[in-house]
């Protein structure tokens, strides 16, 4: 006879129970088995201290005494290969995903912490319990494979939530709608960092990931029991990579040291600079609400697309994935492709070419229409991405890895982008460029060249040295970064020109005509039908859209004359500081530049002066008024950064009298740019006043000099 449970009794009912068991002692061939949990039966001996020993009592009546230890591996083979027993009349759980979601239980039962966890897992009524709550929660419905979650921090959580519910309900109410910063981490600058917590350096990014004020706070007033579990989440120290000096960790988390994986898997990030996503609202979410993360805005999601691809897959191939359809916006590719891009370093040479050959292929395909309403735009940022894919991964040492980056392994990426040697028929500025392509085609080789500059806050310099060395071997690579970058981009800026000239200069056609005449349809590549289902929805007006379109026309306009006419070096260098070849660089393509805008551009006809018109409202000057506050105002130093001062002098003493007749001041037309609206109604007459005195005070220069020259003349031929 089997007496179970016998630790849940009173004293007074045990002593009943085992007084009948004696009595019974003279009924022949029985024996009885006498089941009691002794850490309860010792809280019964403290909970009355007018209570005899019950240990002792026992012991009067207990011939053989054995105990019965519950071993951390039964646990593990209960929730593992017998899950299917403890889903016994659950028939739509699925014992596979439940698994994955016990996966973080599986870890801590067989960790050194066991122990620990005693209170809460500790045997099968409690494992039952936390499997009662995963059914409830359909958190088996989850995709884990492709999500952020961490499976050990949403079995602490789920925990917290069982065994807590005063603790978790805080958590919840702290970092929702928007909240964060008690319990998940917080970094210089956000209310209730720590005081006295300083990085190793002065750089921001040097400094460290803590623990606010608020959640130490909170956090040493628990019991040991909730404050272990809540310390297994959101302790800085317990769950952060530390920081390491000489190699050795120290106790500090640094924000450099952390992946951008754990930023954002961990339940500790919640938002904010250099926190991931809100990494704890989606676990709360999904324990309160049910609320399940879509696939496409997980991290993990991303990684196993770029493993696929490591593996053999193609990018087609990936991209065939419904979340990456076209009619979805450009979002899920954009995180792809960072993805891609931040993953390069330890993977072979044939993944770098791989991603370099689709992308500089595919690049038209991408949306050059931006708005920030509906997620348009990446092209804009491709050409940076190619950069760094050809910085990265671009070149391949002697074990096909990119780490060995010495000059002739290097010199390869110079090899891709001329298109010469190995990848001959695939040069990167050849295929940008494409006739078919169009102005856009040029607007992305224009804007691949400026983001080759040394000078442009790029870590590069495997790229920069390879196009220096490609264009002499002589070249510096190191010292002055202005002497690299004139050295560097001399070779790219007389190519890049050369294919402008041949497209636009040479065949006599008006640049400024051709951007006018692009459509939505033309810069949103393979998302014009998004683009149409977004305006169609009302989420963007028509209105809006074709605000952006001028936008976006002028944007082409004044950035392509810009970095194809202008002499700077201060930042970056433009195309104009060289000679269309040689090695002189005495400003010939700045000056070609200008014979083609004066000359066909801005040639002497209503069109040409309206274009001239166009771009100098497309430059004006910021200002700051007193009474209105900051202007955009018509300045001639903005309007000569490309267009020579003195041509554009003689072009309006020429033409300002045929210009001012044509009363364009009444004409309703206005010009857009990312940063004000100029109208024609409004701006003409400050523009034609100040082109006016530049007309006048050119003519007083050149008095100036005349007079400063005749005194000379007149000593040089004086006669004694």
């Amino acid at each position: 006879i089997v007496v179970d449970d016998l630790d849940r009794l009173t004293f007074k009912a045990i002593k009943d129970v085992l007084f009948v068991i004696k009595k019974s002692f003279l009924l022949p061939n029985i024996s009885y088995v006498l089941c009691y949990d002794t850490d309860n039966i010792k809280a019964l001996e403290d909970k009355d201290s007018n209570t005899e020993k019950v240990t002792e009592f026992l012991e009067k009546f207990v011939n053989v005494k054995t105990s019965l230890y519950l071993e951390s591996s039964t646990l593990v083979r209960y929730i593992t290969e017998n899950i299917g027993k403890a889903l016994d009349g659950n028939s739509e759980a699925d014992p596979i995903l439940v698994s994955k979601a016990l996966g973080g239980l599986t870890e801590i039962l067989n960790s050194d912490e066991y122990h620990n966890y005693l209170p809460f897992v500790g045997d099968v009524r409690k494992l039952k319990r936390l499997l009662n709550t995963l059914l409830l929660l359909e958190v088996q419905k989850t995709d884990f494979d492709n999500s952020d979650f961490d499976q050990k921090d949403l079995i602490h959580l789920l925990l917290i939530y069982i065994n807590y519910p005063n603790v978790f309900r805080k958590i919840y109410d702290t970092e929702t709608n928007g909240k964060r910063g008690f319990f998940s981490v917080v970094i210089p600058y956000d209310d209730n960092y720590p005081p006295g917590t300083r990085g190793p350096r002065d750089r921001f990014s040097d400094s460290l990931y803590a623990n606010s004020t608020l959640y130490t706070e909170y956090a040493e007033k628990l019991t040991p029991n909730p404050k272990f579990l809540v310390d297994k989440v959101f302790n800085v120290l317990q769950r952060l990579p530390k920081a390491k000096v000489d190699g050795k960790a120290i106790e500090t988390v640094k924000i450099d040291d952390v992946p951008e994986e754990v930023k954002r898997t961990l339940a500790c990030f919640n938002g904010g600079p250099w926190a991931g996503g809100q990494n704890l609202t989606d676990y709360l979410q999904l324990i309160v609400n049910l609320s399940k993360p879509q696939k496409q805005n997980q991290h993990r999601f991303y990684l196993r697309a770029k493993n696929e691809i490591v593996g053999g897959k193609t990018m087609e191939e990936v991209l065939s994935d419904e979340v990456f359809s076209t009619s979805l916006g450009e979002s899920s590719q954009e995180q792809l492709w960072r993805v891609l891009v931040n993953s390069l370093y330890d993977v072979g040479g044939s993944y770098g070419r791989k991603l370099i050959l689709y992308l500089v292929n595919n690049i038209q395909r991408y949306s050059l229409f931006t708005n920030e309403k509906i997620g348009l735009g990446f092209r804009d940022d491709l050409d940076f991405f190619l950069i760094k894919l050809l910085d990265t991964a671009g070149w391949a040492d002697e074990n096909d890895q990119h780490r060995n980056n010495v000059e002739k392994n290097v010199a390869e990426i110079a090899e891709w982008i001329f298109g010469e040697s190995r990848h001959s028929g695939e040069g990167i500025l050849d295929i940008l460029s494409q006739e078919q392509r169009g102005v856009l085609g040029l607007y992305d080789l224009i804007a691949f060249r400026l983001f080759c500059n040394a000078d442009r806050g790029g870590d590069i310099f495997n790229l920069t040295r390879a196009l220096s060395k490609h264009g002499s071997p002589s070249a510096p690579t190191e010292g002055s970064t202005r002497n690299i970058v004139i050295e560097e981009m001399r070779e790219m800026s007389q190519r890049v020109f050369g294919i402008f000239k041949s497209r636009y200069i040479t065949t006599d056609m008006n640049f400024f005509s051709i951007v006018d005449d692009l459509t939505l349809e033309d810069i949103s590549g393979d998302y014009f039908d998004y683009l149409k289902a977004q305006i169609a929805s009302g989420k963007l007006s028509q209105e809006d859209a074709d605000k952006s379109l001028a936008q976006l026309k002028s944007r082409i306009k004044s950035f392509t004359i810009y970095q194809l006419g202008n002499t700077d070096i201060s930042h970056g260098i433009g195309c104009g500081y060289y000679d269309e070849s040689g090695n002189e660089d005495d400003g010939g393509i700045a000056e070609a530049m200008n014979d083609y805008l004066f000359d066909k551009c801005f040639g002497p006809s209503p069109e040409g002066y309206e274009y001239l018109l166009d771009y100098l409202l497309m430059n004006l000057s910021t200002s700051f008024s007193s009474v209105t506050g900051r202007e955009y105002t018509p300045h001639v130093p903005e309007f000569t950064k490309v267009i020579d001062r003195i041509r554009l002098a003689e072009y309006w003493r020429s033409n300002s009298a045929a210009i001012k007749a044509l009363d364009l001041s009444s004409k309703a037309k206005v010009v857009e740019t990312g940063n004000y609206t100029a109208s024609y109604s409004k701006d003409l007459p400050a523009v034609y006043s100040v082109l006016d005195e530049l007309v006048v005070k050119i003519d007083e220069e050149r008095l100036a000099s005349a007079a400063a020259v005749i005194p000379q003349i007149v000593s040089l031929t004086a006669t004694p």
